[in-house]
């Protein structure tokens, strides 16, 4: 009896230890999936009227057709045509949105015909 509880500690131990030791080893059950891909966002375009410009802040504020003033960020390659617009002209933003602001990608002036 005496052989035999010894012979079952032996067991018992060795399965204990063995079994964390092959639990790291162990490949995971199921592959990793890769991340979706984020979709980039969507360049929307608007054309209005210049209300401000602040060209240290990198800022345009333009009035729509309907009225309804719109502020954007202007972004670094489009930040160069803000030295060029006043108060009164007429633009085409194309835009994205992002991070709670409205980025302007390109500016370019509208020339509007002016009746005499």
């Amino acid at each position: 009896m005496n052989k035999a509880m010894v012979l079952l500690t032996g067991v018992l131990v060795t399965v204990s230890l063995a079994g964390p030791a092959a639990a790291q080893n162990a490949s995971p059950s199921a592959p990793a999936q890769a991340a979706p891909a984020v979709k980039p966002p969507a360049t929307r375009h608007v054309v209005g009227e210049v209300v401000s410009v602040n060209a240290e802040a990198r800022t345009l504020t333009v009035k729509r057709h309907k009225g309804k003033e719109i502020t954007f960020a202007v972004d670094n390659d489009a930040a160069s045509a803000l030295a060029g617009l006043k108060p009164g002209d007429q633009v085409k933003i194309d835009y994205v949105r992002g991070q709670n602001q409205m980025l302007a990608k390109t500016i370019a002036k509208n020339e509007v015909a002016k009746a005499k």
